[in-house]
């Protein structure tokens, strides 16, 4: 399987911030509640904007304990491919770089 679009999650108590990115390039975030219904409606205007098949989604999001349910579980129920990175992992890749807020983080993570 071959993805071609990428989408970084961050995760949070109350939201979710997707950035999309496609040939090494971020096209779009959205930022929606960390819920079934936030998550399906990202997929609503992911849709809107690209027509993709799903397989050829990669979700990558950083492990931040409980607040990944919603999304895990979605993602399990739907069959969609999702990585799961650590924090430490992501920090070590952008080393001591400016700037941090949940957009900003979701296009490091993408």
């Amino acid at each position: 399987m071959e993805f071609k679009v990428f989408i970084g999650v961050d995760v949070s108590k109350e939201t979710l911030d997707f950035a999309v990115c496609c040939q090494g390039e971020i096209l779009f975030h959205v930022q929606q509640e960390n819920t079934a219904k936030g998550i399906k409606a990202f997929l609503g205007q992911l849709n809107k904007k690209l027509l993709t098949d799903s397989g050829e989604l990669l979700f990558c999001m950083e492990h931040t304990g409980i607040y990944c349910n919603p999304m895990l579980a979605f993602m399990e129920r739907n069959q969609m491919a999702l990585w799961f990175e650590s924090a430490r992992e992501i920090r070590a890749f952008y080393g001591l770089a400016r700037g941090k807020n949940d957009k900003l983080d979701a296009k490091r993570i993408a």
